[in-house]
């Protein structure tokens, strides 16, 4: 049996909230190291100006990644070894096509740049970072994730935290001495994160391999596993849906895909409304720091959410229903307490000093960023704790095989609630004292409540469905 499989869910996901946090944490030093260079507000700048264009990769990773463990988590529960040999074959053909592909329209990123019409300083850095990285990362980076979603399929979450680890203290070891030994300046930051996912990637596979020997080990000794044993009409289904691992897959990683590219229209609508106002650059600024140190208090949630696509899958197929819906209720009041953790120094405690160490560049410090950015890290327990159940349990649609509520559940929170309630929040921060920036990070806060409590609805109602069907033998 794979390691792992018979612990709660908390515990699997702990050493990826651990591994999700400190690689935050990590996003936040490379800025430090852009601005210790000569001119660094355009290096700061270039790597602002990339975030776009890497939420794309990340949509991209992350939906293929989650498709690809949903699917090898339900072959794994089916005790299925013929179905994860045609899965992990047709990964390996998805991955080719999308590498090549991916590292061709790299290469074509200088020739674009000129037409975004930035200034000569930071058009040259964001050349030099944005094609380093565009053609660098599908290489080192989209490889891992045949191995990374292999081992979270076996519950192994331990290695992948280990991986993560790697992955980050390479990066900021390699930024280090490419940049203050080499002097190879914001070319060296990109280098070194390319180069930093070589170790995680060789140490994935390796860890992958051995997994799957043992878990074959395992059932020619033993046969096939307890969780193989829930509701033969579910696990035909889920077998025949496994049959065609290459259109299974994408059903399932769109909707984790759409949803990272809905969260990228938001950003860049968010952008857009503040670059409306006067003084955006402070605007944008402030609002910059708010989002980052909302996105390292959302950590837990996201590691979380990440162990709990293959734990559901494979609960699923053995029809452990009563067992889900403990441990999605107990997982949740654990990333809660540690989001609220994360949240009260930046938020109570150090506002400012936080907000000035992130907003510093050679040129200084603006004043009225900081005090804006200062008045929206107050708003930061809201936020985070607004959005828990909607990032914790969005994915539990992919497991629960309701992949269109997981796009409607985005659609709404991204499109329906968060455009809308954005811009009311800065028509009213406009006409009042409470100012834009608070304003619309209340609007932000409100959508994700909302939408909080439309997936909680819905996962507990197909959760309790499931399970009174499994118990009149359906």
């Amino acid at each position: 049996m794979s390691p792992g499989s018979n612990k709660p869910l908390r515990r699997l996901a702990l050493p990826l909230v651990i591994s999700f946090t400190l690689r935050n944490l990590f996003a936040l030093v490379d800025l430090g190291f852009a601005t210790s260079l000569p001119n660094s507000a355009s290096a700061v700048g270039a790597i602002s100006f990339w975030i776009p264009f890497q939420m794309v990769y990340i949509a991209l990773w992350v939906g293929l990644s989650s498709g690809v463990t949903t699917t090898l988590s339900q072959a794994l529960g089916l005790a299925r070894s013929d179905l994860s040999e045609r899965i992990v074959r047709a990964v390996k053909r998805m991955l080719l096509v999308l590498i090549a592909t991916l590292v061709a329209l790299g290469a074509l990123l200088p020739f674009v740049v000129p037409s975004f019409g930035l200034e000569s300083d930071l058009a040259r850095d964001f050349t030099i970072y944005g094609s380093i990285l565009a053609i660098g990362f599908p290489i080192t980076g989209f490889w891992s994730i045949l191995p990374d979603s292999v081992v979270k399929a076996h519950h192994d979450t331990r290695s992948t935290m280990v991986a993560g680890l790697l992955s980050t203290a390479t990066n900021a070891t390699l930024n280090a001495v490419f940049v203050f030994v080499f002097g190879w300046g914001l070319a060296g930051i990109a280098i070194g994160t390319v180069l930093s996912r070589i170790p995680s990637l060789v140490y994935a596979m390796l860890r992958a391999r051995r997994l799957d020997a043992e878990h074959l080990a395992s059932l020619a000794v033993t046969g096939p596993p307890v969780e193989a044993s829930g509701s033969a009409a579910t696990r035909d289904r889920i077998a025949l849906q496994l049959a065609t691992p290459m259109k299974r897959i994408l059903v399932l990683g769109i909707p984790s895909t759409f949803a990272f590219v809905l969260t990228a229209i938001e950003a860049s609508f968010v952008n857009g409304m503040l670059a409306a106002l006067p003084d955006s650059t402070e605007k944008i600024a402030s609002w910059g720091v708010f989002h980052q140190i909302l996105q390292l208090s959302l950590m837990p949630i996201v590691g979380s959410a990440v162990a709990v696509l293959p734990w559901l899958a494979r609960r699923v197929a053995a029809g452990d229903f009563a067992i889900i819906r403990r441990e999605l209720l107990t997982t949740g009041l654990f990333c809660g307490l540690l989001s609220l953790g994360l949240t009260v120094l930046p938020a109570f405690v150090y506002p400012e000093q936080i907000a000035r160490r992130i907003l510093t560049t050679d040129e200084g410090v603006d004043a009225e960023s900081l005090a804006l950015a200062v008045d929206a890290l107050r708003l930061l327990p809201f936020v985070a704790l607004a959005s828990l159940p909607f990032v914790l349990l969005r994915t539990s649609f992919e497991a629960l095989n309701r992949p269109r509520l997981a796009i409607l559940s985005s659609a709404l929170r991204f499109l329906a609630l968060s455009l809308p309630l954005i811009t009311l929040g800065r028509w009213v921060g406009l006409t009042t004292e409470l100012g834009p920036i608070r304003g619309m990070a209340l609007g932000l806060g409100t959508a994700a409540l909302l939408a909080s409590i439309f997936v909680s609805i819905a996962v507990h109602t197909i959760v309790r469905d499931c399970e009174a069907k499994l118990r009149g033998g359906l």
